[in-house]
């Protein structure tokens, strides 16, 4: 019988990639960590998270908190991805019931990171499931533990991998999540979206 492995509780989880250099076209994290919340929190408003702009994805392991924009809630459960721009207009909210929560979460900046981030949500959509086992989850896992391992290094060398992670998520999610053309594809019919007109 295998021994079970008990999460690391950590009170300051977040990682920040070091580089004596952050200037030019630079894909940036700014922020990281392959965590487990164990303590209520409150409410995550991300248009107060962010001055510049960034976006911030966040894979629920296992446990679960709510997202909410407009008078949307959407629970984020074991497997789902939440990939949204900050400032941005939604909320996340915790819930006693979704504790401990596992997450891993990546936040990216600059022009070639953001490119790439909002293709992939304009094309997947802003919460999507991914497998654990997926190429994207995975390398964020990796990205996650280099910068706990060894955090100061070349912008150059943090930007590959951040480049690395970005495209192994957009991979994944063409291998695993049916893109929103897909979805608003109905059998040949094509879209059944009513236009809108002046």
């Amino acid at each position: 019988m295998s021994a079970r492995r008990k999460p690391l509780r950590v009170e300051e989880p977040t990682l920040v990639p070091e580089a004596v250099d952050w200037n030019g076209p630079l894909c940036r994290v700014v922020c990281c960590s392959d965590d487990v919340e164990t303590t209520m929190r409150p409410r995550n408003d991300f248009f107060l998270a962010s001055v510049t702009q960034l976006g911030m994805w966040v894979y629920t392991v296992s446990g679960h908190v709510d997202y909410e924009e407009s008078d949307r809630k959407i629970r984020l459960g074991p497997g789902t991805v939440l990939a949204v721009p900050q400032p941005g207009r939604g909320s996340i909210v915790y819930d006693k019931k979704g504790l401990p929560w596992r997450r891993i979460y990546i936040g990216v900046e600059g022009g070639a990171a953001l490119e790439i981030f909002n293709h992939v949500i304009s094309r997947y959509g802003h919460i999507h499931e991914l497998p654990k086992e997926s190429d994207g989850v995975r390398a964020a896992r990796a990205f996650c533990a280099m910068v706990a391992k060894e955090p100061r290094r070349s912008p150059q060398f943090w930007s590959v991998e951040a480049y690395r992670w970005l495209n192994a998520w957009w991979s994944s999610c063409r291998e695993s999540v049916p893109s929103v053309r897909e979805m608003l594809d109905v059998e040949g019919g094509g879209s059944q979206l009513i236009g809108l007109s002046h």
